[in-house]
């Protein structure tokens, strides 16, 4: 295929490497080791192809990329996690020189898929901090997540409300408003923390209650339906 550009070879390896199958993927390869020209695609292609239980063929060819795009570093770390190893995963993120919202929510949702709420707690907390980490447990829609951070947060920061905050909000989200009420007070009362104020506005739609810190009336933590 002398004439064709870089694109349609892209596209035609992408053809063959998403057919699934060892058979298709070295027909791939084939075309990739014969391209006049590369680009990060040509080489993130192959990659995440190799991610599905070719490993070192996967690091190997990471590792020749003239240049790696943060495109190829979430390809090699989902790779690892689609193969169940979450050590290098967690490795190869923490070594990125940079990171993307793709990056986070790969590892993340990998971590998940895996059984490893801790970890993925651990991360979420570290990376996100208390302020971001109700809208990242929301975007995986995990309560038990939610609980782990929770409790990992309140480990962290004994005084603070927005641990509890955060676990009110999660059963609110999938509709368990009257558990999270009495669940996250009774654990407040447990730990001596001061009890988050509600504050409910009348909307055309029904009615919305924002959680507040009592300490802090104005900074609002999260926005419910009721």
């Amino acid at each position: 295929m002398p004439n064709r550009d870089v694109v349609l070879w892209n596209l035609i390896i992408l053809g063959y490497v998403s057919c699934g199958g060892s058979k298709f993927l070295e027909e791939g390869r084939k075309l990739f080791d014969v391209m006049p020209e590369r680009d990060c695609v040509s080489w993130n292609t192959m990659i995440g192809g190799y991610a599905d239980g070719r490993m070192e063929d996967m690091l190997r060819l990471f590792n020749g990329m003239p240049q790696q795009d943060v495109v190829s570093w979430n390809a090699i770390v989902s790779g690892f996690l689609q193969n169940k190893d979450m050590a290098h995963a967690i490795d190869f993120f923490e070594r990125m020189p940079e990171r993307d919202c793709a990056s986070l929510s790969a590892l993340v949702s990998g971590l998940i898929r895996n059984g490893e709420l801790d970890e993925a707690a651990i991360i979420l907390i570290r990376l996100c901090g208390g302020a971001l980490l109700g809208r990242a447990c929301r975007m995986h829609n995990n309560v038990e997540l939610a609980r782990v951070a929770a409790e990992a947060l309140m480990k962290l920061e004994p005084e603070s409300s927005t641990p509890y905050v955060l676990l009110y909000n999660m059963y609110a989200d999938v509709g368990r408003w009257d558990e999270s009420i009495r669940e996250v007070r009774m654990m407040m009362k447990s730990n001596k923390i001061k009890k988050p104020s509600v504050i409910v506005v009348s909307t055309e739609i029904g009615m919305l209650a924002r959680i507040a810190n009592s300490s802090n009336e104005s900074g609002f933590y999260g926005l419910q339906l009721v």
